[in-house]
């Protein structure tokens, strides 16, 4: 089997409680998040498609949904330094 490497940032008590519940499991931090990914892949009733990028598919936010205006004004923001040639 080939893997793909990826980066992936994580809170760190997210981090934390990850690390230790791969300890408890005797596996590495690398295995865990495998293990949760391939899981989360096969469920039958996660968000696909449209419902998943705007976060209404089973009541839940997403995260585009969740931090929007944050994203927006990120978005305008560089908008802005590209135009006047700097930070605003």
């Amino acid at each position: 089997m080939t893997f793909t490497r990826t980066q992936i940032y994580l809170d760190p008590d997210d981090h934390r409680a990850l690390v230790e519940e791969a300890e408890k499991r005797g596996t590495s931090l690398t295995g865990l998040l495998r293990e949760i990914v391939g899981l989360w892949l096969a469920r039958d009733d996660r968000p696909r498609g449209f419902e998943a990028i705007i976060g209404i598919a089973h009541g839940e936010t997403t995260d585009i949904a969740a931090h929007e205006r944050e994203y927006q004004d990120e978005a305008f923001d560089r908008l802005y330094e590209k135009k006047v040639g700097g930070s605003g």
